[in-house]
């Protein structure tokens, strides 16, 4: 079973940078043997020469999967990690469910920041790493100096990190369970919510277009009206699609369907969204449609443009004819001029650039 892979942010403070060397090497040669996920770790040291620092971190924090905090009290006076990093870990945490994970690098009042005092850090206790005497251990006891400033050898920090790994690895495991059952929860509400809500939406938008000018509209009405329209097509799509699959499973059915489908669009006035959003699915998508069905299409635009012209109709007609698809490209350009041979007067203008780069194209 291949293994989940995790891209994970560590946030220290600068000054605290020999304990964070300590504990990244230490995650290092632990983690690459992990059986159960795969770490990708990254702090500000990979910022490569000539990058803008700032803009990096600000990009790994978008793209991280969770987030390792090492808090001591360089971390908290940190006017960069609390303005430029943490809040942006918080509201990460709001909107994605970003996984935080504080840990106690160094002894320090945790706790004036509200976020730290109503959380959990990993704090273990000293009794198992030969420190009865201290409750609440960090990292740094298990950390120690020379006279030269040389870091002495300490047995317990290898206990320290093999326990952070396992704690590390099954938090973020129960975590992303959660979290993928609670996408899956609000997926499913938020479905039958949009369902519910559509009659209601469908009715308020064409109350919106009875009166509607564009051409005496702002900016953001404009917009708006877009948003609306968009919103509407996309349910309608995503249950269309769904029934079209079914219809598409059954031999009957499917020739059924694309009898209907070839008169809604051969005695329509002009191509309805939804329509268009059919011709240019199946016209994007040759290995899943075939092409006797964009030739259907283009036999039912030839009609159509006969009985009334639209700018649309003509459009997905030079789409087909350039598109080149045999059995499909020549029978798209007889029909756009059949169709419009009775639609003279649009040749002009709209229609005359469009022909003549047609033309280059063929001669």
């Amino acid at each position: 079973m291949p293994k989940s892979q995790y891209k994970i942010f560590i946030s220290y403070a600068q000054n605290d940078v020999v304990y964070f060397n300590l504990l990244k090497d230490g995650l290092d040669n632990h983690t690459k043997h992990s059986k159960n996920l795969l770490w990708e770790v990254w702090d500000n040291t990979q910022v490569r020469p000539g990058e803008n620092w700032h803009e990096v971190i600000q990009e790994k924090i978008t793209g991280c999967d969770c987030v390792i905090l090492l808090i001591s009290s360089n971390f908290l006076y940190s006017e960069y990690i609390e303005k430029q990093e943490f809040g942006r870990f918080i509201q990460r945490q709001e909107s994605d469910g970003l996984l935080v994970f504080p840990i106690l690098l160094e002894p320090c009042d945790f706790t004036q920041w509200t976020y730290l005092r109503d959380r959990q850090l990993f704090i273990p206790n000293g009794s198992k790493y030969g420190l009865p005497e201290i409750e609440q251990l960090s990292y740094a006891h298990l950390v120690a100096f020379d006279k030269n400033g040389r870091v002495l050898p300490n047995p317990f920090r290898e206990e320290y990190h093999i326990e952070l790994v396992k704690i590390f690895e099954a938090t973020l495991s129960e975590f992303s369970s959660k979290n993928q059952a609670l996408s899956l929860d609000k997926k499913s509400v938020d479905n039958k919510t949009q369902q519910e809500n559509l009659p209601l939406a469908f009715k308020a938008y064409l109350e919106k277009v009875k009166d509607f000018e564009p051409i005496d509209a702002s900016e953001d009405e404009l917009r708006e009206f877009t948003n609306i329209g968009n919103q509407l097509a996309s349910v309608f799509m995503s249950s269309f699609d769904r029934i079209t699959k079914k219809i598409m499973d059954s031999e009957h059915l499917k020739e059924l369907y694309l009898d209907v489908h070839f008169e809604e669009i051969a005695y329509s006035e002009k191509l309805g969204l939804i329509t268009e959003k059919v011709i240019e699915v199946k016209f994007k998508d040759r290995n899943k449609y075939p092409y006797w069905e964009r030739s259907q299409i283009v036999s039912a635009l030839t009609l159509s443009l006969i009985y009334q012209f639209d700018e649309n109709k003509v459009k997905w007609l030079l789409n087909f004819v350039r598109s080149k698809e045999d059995f499909v490209w020549k029978r798209a350009l007889i029909g756009l001029f059949v169709g419009l041979m009775n639609n003279e007067k649009h040749i002009k203008g709209y229609l005359q650039q469009e022909l003549n780069q047609l033309k280059s194209d063929y001669e």
